[in-house]
């Protein structure tokens, strides 16, 4: 079964349980829940349903039952997703087609997203988030699809979301990485991290000039040791 990460308090304010509590720590660990592609759907289309404090409850039986199920297991050690040797120097790149977008996100196990500032005026802030929501949830279901006419569709799909940010003067850059997961009883295995981040033209030239070097940037959040993880993505990381 393939385990997406979520948020239990959205990304977006404007997102599924969005306003139910303090929004400074939405990328850290107790704000996240590893859920099938199926139950992210579910407990995001039906907030009401699901509020904060049930996931979290859900959140904790579960860890509960994990750690009873594997004490005294031989050999398991904790999980952890360790960060390539190398992913300093793997740059963001300019999404500039569907195809580049699907190149990014197809299969990854974990997504590393970021929008842009909600100081931005609402439609900008919207068409952002619509993107987002929609790659992650295209790169989540792309092992299912193995219809060549399927696959073409999302690829225009992510296009004219992509060509209503760029009306918008919102563009988009990504990344692909490869992590690898270690502990538990099976050997290391590959995981795939697609990182994704937007910014508008006007905080694209605050932040790099027009000659596009970069000026000054506080790094995001990262990956812990112990694997748990946020989804904000540092340009310089």
């Amino acid at each position: 079964m393939l385990g997406v990460e979520a948020h239990i308090i959205a990304q977006s304010e404007a997102g599924p349980r969005g306003a139910a509590g303090p929004r400074d720590a939405i990328d850290a660990y107790p704000n996240l829940i590893l859920l099938c592609p199926e139950d992210h759907k579910r407990v995001d289309d039906q907030p009401d349903v699901y509020p904060a404090d049930r996931l979290r409850e859900i959140k904790s039986a579960h860890e509960r039952w994990a750690e009873d199920r594997l004490d005294g297991v031989p050999g398991f050690q904790p999980i952890k997703v360790v960060r390539g040797d190398d992913e300093d120097s793997i740059p963001f790149t300019p999404l500039l087609s569907g195809t580049q977008v699907w190149n990014t996100v197809a299969g990854a196990g974990f997504f590393n997203l970021i929008p842009i500032d909600d100081i931005h005026a609402t439609d900008r802030v919207d068409a952002g988030d619509e993107f987002l929501d929609a790659i992650k949830d295209w790169g989540e279901i792309a092992n299912e699809i193995d219809s060549l006419t399927q696959r073409r569709g999302a690829l225009r799909s992510m296009t004219e979301l992509l060509e209503g940010l760029w009306a918008l003067d919102v563009f988009a850059w990504g990344r692909r990485l490869t992590r690898t997961i270690t502990g538990g009883v099976l050997p290391p295995s590959p995981a795939f991290v697609a990182e994704v981040m937007l910014l508008t033209k006007e905080d694209f030239l605050a932040r790099y000039g027009s000659d596009g070097e970069e000026k000054e940037y506080e790094p995001a959040p990262e990956h812990s040791e112990d694997g748990q993880q946020s989804t904000a993505v540092s340009l310089d990381d």
